[in-house]
């Protein structure tokens, strides 16, 4: 018993002894596991600034890519540019040397030029002095043909006065004439109704209204057709009689001759 004992302890002895190697190798592994963690965010840490600087590397490397791909297309650009001016320069040399010879000829026909302009300027002054000669001439004609025209029209304006004063004098004694001609039919209109009213009545008879209806015409008083015919009688008359020639003075007799046969 005390054997067992002594072996029970000294195996709790050594477990405990293991149990403190193992609690002291654990607190070197947590702290070994607690280094690798610090390492590891460490290690994240350093990864994302290389991936950030990576990024930035990318994006200046596209950049500079973008660059010179324009300073590429820049120079082709230039190149070509250079082509067409060095192209340009030396047709315009090749002009230059033929300019001198062009200018030559193009001196040659405006002196040509100048001298049919002067040629023709030289006629032109000629013309314009006989031009200007025969316009006096005229001139002077004209003159004296306007002297005689006035004199013409003073002798016209003269007699279109004289002519004038003939006119108002016919047209004063046409007046007179119509005038005692009016009050001559105004008597003779009298003494028709006179005679008219002394052999009928003024009344209309029915045999009368019934003919002018059967025949399909305006119906006129005897009395009125009587004064109608010794109008139209006493018209001729008056116009066999008479010699002058107004339409208006005509028409105003007219009708006072008709005013008055009419009542």
């Amino acid at each position: 018993m005390i054997n067992a004992a002594r072996a029970n302890s000294q195996t709790i002895d050594a477990l405990q002894q293991q149990l403190e190697q193992s609690c002291s190798k654990t607190k070197k592994l947590e702290a070994e596991v607690q280094e690798l963690q610090e390492q590891v965010q460490n290690l994240l840490a350093t990864t994302v600034r290389q991936t950030t600087v990576i990024e930035e590397c990318d994006r200046v490397l596209s950049e500079t890519k973008a660059q010179q791909q324009r300073a590429e297309r820049k120079y082709e650009e230039q190149l070509q540019i250079s082509c067409e001016l060095s192209a340009k320069s030396e047709r315009l040399e090749v002009q230059v040397d033929s300019l001198p010879v062009e200018l030559e000829k193009e001196v040659a026909s405006l002196k040509s030029e100048l001298t049919k302009y002067k040629d023709a300027l030289r006629d032109k002054d000629k013309e314009l002095e006989s031009i200007q000669h025969a316009y006096i001439a005229k001139e002077d004609e004209c003159l004296h043909v306007g002297e005689d025209a006035k004199d013409e029209i003073n002798l016209l304006s003269e007699q279109i006065a004289v002519l004038q004063e003939q006119m108002d004098s016919e047209r004063k004694d046409r007046s007179r004439w119509a005038t005692a001609r009016l009050k001559l039919l105004a008597e003779f209109c009298d003494e028709e109704s006179m005679l008219g009213s002394t052999r009928k009545p003024h009344g209309v008879s029915l045999d009368d209204q019934q003919l002018a209806l059967i025949e399909k015409q305006p119906f006129v008083a005897p009395q009125r057709r009587k004064a109608k015919s010794f109008k139209r009688a006493t018209s001729s008359h008056v116009t066999d009689d008479q010699s002058y020639d107004g339409d208006d003075s005509d028409e105003d007799i007219e009708q006072t001759r008709s005013s008055i046969v009419f009542g």
